[in-house]
């Protein structure tokens, strides 16, 4: 009993602590994500046709929201707008644009003011979940996430940013913790559920699903090789609904995917990238062959791995393979940003 009143009031102290941090909008804050795909989606909710990808209607946002800053009376909305002037670019999926907007006020400091605290009580509940996952003490993991919050930079930099990051974090503990009870059909449904709108969201975790399906067919598991082909199925379908409650069509997939992640490429400064310490000035291409190289090593060392083995530790071979995905991400990003 003693034991977990210490662990009931390290945590308190960490929620009290995390809530303090919170109140008030820091001057260290940066809404520098925010701002782009917020307009982005105020922009499609008044010209669902508009194709956000184009170099050409990057500049139309720019100046009309631009605008629409200098008018306002919030300042961080004007320091948002001035910083992205000139330099507006849409890379976020359909899904990711779809998801904000539906939840939107159409107010920039309201809806930025939701969206710091989602993103931010998300960061939190998915740190202490991985602390569980790894089997800390609930007290280990409060004076972590203490530790973490006031004193580590790169963790403190991500909760100024209001990162998509921290929402990712808290999605991926969810499927992990779902994964857990593996023999479970509904629970392991709902995580490759979760996985999947993840994919969608942000394809950044896109690594993890063909690894854990690899592992399932090495180990003979046909049953959860189809039900993962069915949560991905019903994935895609939720999907697809949400983009056309904001978009005019699905060919805003296809925009994306021409032109998405060029826009995102050449918007980062990729001699910082892991890639960039390697050959510099490295082209779109250049990356695709180094995730590929990633990809095969964890893939080539699955199919020579013992089945049996993998079998007996399937829950902890699974969260391996979640961190090995998110590994081949941060090493073939374009910028691996200190939060990843």
């Amino acid at each position: 009993f003693r034991y977990k009143l210490i662990d009931w009031l390290v945590l308190l102290a960490a929620g009290t602590l995390f809530l303090a941090f919170s109140l008030k909008i820091s001057v260290f804050e940066k809404p520098y994500d925010f701002y782009p795909f917020w307009v982005a989606g105020q922009h499609v909710q008044a010209n669902p046709e508009a194709n956000i990808y184009a170099s050409t209607e990057h500049a139309r946002m720019d100046a009309l929201f631009q605008n629409k800053a200098e008018t306002s009376q919030d300042p961080i909305f004007k320091w948002a707008a001035d910083l992205r002037s000139g330099r507006f670019r849409m890379a976020s999926t359909p899904f990711f644009v779809s998801t904000f907007q539906i939840f939107s006020s159409g107010n920039f400091v309201a809806d930025y003011g939701l969206f710091r605290i989602f993103s931010r009580v998300s960061f939190v509940i998915g740190f202490l979940a991985f602390c569980w996952l790894y089997r800390m003490r609930g007290a280990i993991g409060g004076l972590l996430l203490i530790l973490c919050l006031y004193f580590f930079q790169p963790l403190l930099s991500d909760f100024n940013e209001n990162n998509i990051t921290s929402i990712q974090l808290f999605a991926l503990a969810m499927a992990l913790l779902l994964l857990w009870n593996n023999k479970n059909k509904l629970f392991f449904g709902g995580s490759i559920f979760i996985l999947g709108l993840l994919t969608f969201f942000k394809p950044n975790v896109g690594f993890i699903l063909p690894l854990l399906g690899l592992m399932w067919f090495k180990v003979d598991s046909f049953s959860k090789i189809k039900g993962m082909l069915l949560s991905l199925g019903l994935a895609a379908v939720v999907v697809g609904i949400m983009t056309l409650s904001i978009f005019e069509s699905w060919d805003i997939w296809l925009k994306w995917l021409g032109d998405g992640p060029s826009n995102l490429f050449f918007s980062r400064n990729i001699n910082q990238s892991v890639l960039g310490f390697i050959i510099p000035n490295p082209s779109m291409f250049s990356f695709g062959i180094w995730a590929s190289v990633l990809l095969a090593i964890p893939i080539f060392i699955l199919l020579k791995s013992d089945t049996e083995k993998i079998s007996q530790n399937l829950n902890d071979n699974q969260a391996r393979l979640i961190h090995i995905g998110i590994l081949i991400f941060i090493l073939s990003s374009y910028v691996p940003h200190p939060y990843y």
